[in-house]
């Protein structure tokens, strides 16, 4: 929740501590408001699963930001809350 809380205050560059870039990020990334990764292209799980926020570009305020924030909140709260 931090990345994403920071990502959409300040915007700026994510990128796991494992991340390793071979060449510098293109300025067409930087004209969108948030860029993530597609994740194993040969994996086909449904949406969201194929996102990979190891390597995140933002802009601040950027919706995809807020959203994520909602579901993260809604994801915790379905897990406090349920009772197995």
């Amino acid at each position: 929740m931090w990345r994403a809380h920071i990502l959409l205050k300040y915007g700026g560059i994510y990128a796991d501590t494992d991340a390793i870039f071979v060449r510098p990020l293109s300025e067409e990334l930087r004209a969108y408001d948030a860029v993530v990764s597609y994740d194993w292209p040969d994996w086909d799980p449904p949406f969201p699963d194929i996102l990979n926020l190891g390597i995140a570009v933002a802009k601040p305020g950027a919706r995809f930001w807020e959203l994520c924030l909602v579901s993260y909140t809604q994801f915790y709260i379905t897990i406090i809350y349920c009772k197995f």
